[in-house]
């Protein structure tokens, strides 16, 4: 189960001068003062797009989760699970193609939501890690991308998934949205897009219809997540994801990590873990329609029973008429197998006695697994 931070505690934020590769500085910010940051009047819609009331048998969905957080292996098997029985399934080819559009990184969301750049502008910025290169690779076009009197208050949204539907109108549609922190502390943009998609949400409810789109959102322990960016910072040539059968690719990752900086991994953790907590509550505050899920329990469960429930709790969220998958049907849809085979963090880190003492005690101490 997710855990969450009482309402109203201080949590650790951090704020950026502009997109580009300025130094963060650490900030405390509560949850009113981040919703304090939210238009009380944002712009509110009564009329949903008629692309996206197209019928089909699963709206359009956004995939929110931080980064290695198992997002792309989630987003190819919701992909394989709701097609129809007689569509062929692509392997890999979905995946692929639904990226992280507003951004992979902190430096794309602050980009890509900076109203103030000109959205021709933001196609031709150069390096993979930036959004220019992701906007390209979704072949985006202007009306896409929010910018200087361009596309703004949610519309880029609206455009790209509609184009998204008529494109693909069998596919399940969408994009990943990585839910970094100082976008929606410092773009008005990323905080009017979410009002949006509430505002949708409360026009489809008042027609007691469907939400038009979909938020899935996922977490992973936090422990995990960053010790899995150490391991790919620290061995730049492993894949992000093994593909079932590669041993290759499995073996790379069993490698043990030896933690250098211990107080920063628990500093890290700790203000990843309350900014998750945080970014939850701001879901629940603007009523914006979506669904918790852990990537822990869809490819951890600790009962067989346990994981087949949650992913048909999740397929049937996204797609409500689908019918109930085995766990067996369930393990044959996946493209990317999970590249652990142990699980507990004294089998995982070497100097795990260390990593131990400075998590045992606090508010995160849950995140450690001991044998």
């Amino acid at each position: 189960m997710v855990q969450r931070q009482a309402e109203g505690r201080p949590v650790v934020g951090m704020r950026k001068k502009g997109w580009s590769s300025d130094k963060f500085v650490l900030d405390i910010l509560t949850f009113d003062e981040l919703i304090g940051n939210f238009d009380k009047s944002p712009p509110i819609t009564k009329v949903i797009p008629k692309c996206l009331k197209k019928d089909s048998k699963a709206p359009p969905i956004i995939l929110m989760s931080r980064g290695r957080s198992g997002s792309t292996a989630i987003w190819q098997m919701l992909s394989d699970l709701t097609k129809d029985p007689d569509q062929a399934k692509s392997k890999g080819w979905l995946a692929r193609r639904t990226l992280e559009y507003p951004g992979s990184n902190v430096n794309g969301n602050l980009c890509f939501f900076d109203t103030t750049i000109d959205a021709a502008e933001k196609l031709k910025i150069e390096g993979e890690d930036n959004i220019g290169h992701i906007l390209r690779k979704a072949d985006a076009e202007l009306i896409e991308v929010p910018g200087k009197d361009n596309s703004e208050h949610g519309e880029w949204m609206l455009n790209y998934m509609c184009r998204l539907q008529k494109d693909r109108p069998r596919d399940l549609v969408g994009f990943k949205w990585k839910p970094n922190f100082e976008q929606f502390v410092l773009r008005k943009e990323a905080r009017e897009s979410m009002q949006l998609l509430a505002s949708l949400a409360s026009t489809a409810n008042e027609a007691e219809k469907m939400p038009p789109i979909l938020i899935v959102r996922s977490r992973r322990n936090v422990l995990d997540a960053r010790l899995s960016g150490l391991k790919h910072r620290m061995n730049t040539e492993a894949l992000s994801q093994c593909r079932k059968g590669d041993e290759e690719c499995l073996k790379g990752n069993k490698a043990k990590l030896f933690i250098d900086n211990v107080p920063q991994l628990y500093r890290s953790s700790l203000r990843q873990w309350n900014e998750e907590n945080l970014l939850d509550e701001m879901l629940d505050a603007l009523k914006v329609p979506y669904i918790s899920t852990s990537y822990d329990t869809l490819f951890y469960p600790d009962q067989i029973s346990e994981g087949e429930a949650e992913w048909n709790r999740l397929i049937k969220f996204v797609q409500p008429s689908a019918s109930d998958f085995s766990w067996a049907d369930i393990q044959n849809s996946m493209e990317f197998t999970p590249s652990k085979s142990v699980r507990n963090h004294d089998e995982l880190i070497k100097n795990w006695k260390d990593v131990y003492m400075a998590f045992n005690g606090t508010e995160v101490e849950h995140l450690f697994r001991k044998s």
